[in-house]
């Protein structure tokens, strides 16, 4: 990097790379993709290492299926949170899961819905994950719009990472919900 010379192109998605981060050795680096799968690779070789997430099912013929869009590193480099968009079955879902770096494996699938979840990051030293929504149009929460859908308004869900449980406001309801008041969301941005 002091040179501002390209040391290696890295080449082994095959589709588009939605988010990457360095784990803290600084040696290997993750790259999440739309063909389904977070990488790694070999800093100093430029070498791509066994992927830590497949998310490609054998019985679709598209990864795209489950295309990763976002993905965060723990602090400890240990842990990572994935955000992907699974098209399979009934419509779009947003499924968010811990995983473990070093096994590659699920440590807990966190949710699995038609929320559109836009990010996800970890909070509270790695103790949880917290993942946001957009206003989004749904049939089954908000006010009705003229044509009969409901919407969605912004919401901040939160997990227990020990756990996998979801920490609900009220019991019911998301650790934050903003419902369509966009005045609340900058209320708590200030605060």
């Amino acid at each position: 990097a002091s040179t501002g010379r390209e040391f290696a192109t890295l080449q082994g998605h095959n589709r588009k790379i939605t988010a990457a981060g360095f784990l803290p050795d600084s040696r290997r680096l993750l790259t999440a993709s739309h063909d389904g799968t977070v990488a790694q690779w070999d800093v100093t070789t430029g070498r791509q290492l066994p992927a830590i997430v497949k998310l490609a099912d054998a019985q679709y013929r598209d990864a795209y299926d489950v295309a990763v869009t976002a993905m965060t590193i723990s602090i400890d480099g240990r842990q990572l949170l994935t955000l992907s968009e699974d098209t399979r079955g009934t419509g779009l879902q947003s499924v968010i899961r811990l995983w473990d770096i070093e096994r590659g494996s699920v440590i807990h699938e966190l949710y699995r819905g038609a929320e559109g979840i836009t990010s996800i990051a970890f909070a509270g030293a790695d103790q949880a994950a917290i993942a946001a929504r957009a206003p989004s149009r749904a049939a089954d929460a908000g006010d009705v719009s003229d044509a009969g859908e409901k919407s969605l308004g912004s919401a901040v869900r939160k997990w227990d990472l020990t756990s996998g449980r979801e920490i609900l406001a009220d019991g019911n309801t998301a650790y934050l919900d903003f419902g369509d008041r966009q005045e609340a969301v900058w209320s708590a941005i200030e605060i």
